[in-house]
């Protein structure tokens, strides 16, 4: 077995540049209310940083597993 992949040290420049998306951009793109962002990321299923205005930032990658979970819950719900 490969060892695994270590993450390269990122600088705080690097980090933010992958935490693009405000808040209401991220509800815009999964299609859902801002306290449902909010209670996502309360969770743990995704995770913000704050910009230098204390402002949340999301990913791409977050609003993307956003998307899906509510897809899968939405699912779940029509399907029994």
């Amino acid at each position: 077995m490969p060892p695994p992949q270590l993450q390269p040290d990122l600088s705080m420049e690097e980090t933010m540049a992958n935490f693009q998306l405000t808040v209401a951009e991220v509800t815009r793109l999964a299609g859902c209310h801002r306290s449902t962002v909010v209670r996502f990321e309360e969770r743990g299923y995704i995770s913000s940083r704050r910009d230098h205005n204390n402002f949340r930032r999301y990913s791409k990658s977050d609003a993307k597993k956003l998307r899906t979970l509510l897809r899968l819950r939405n699912e779940v719900d029509t399907n029994g």
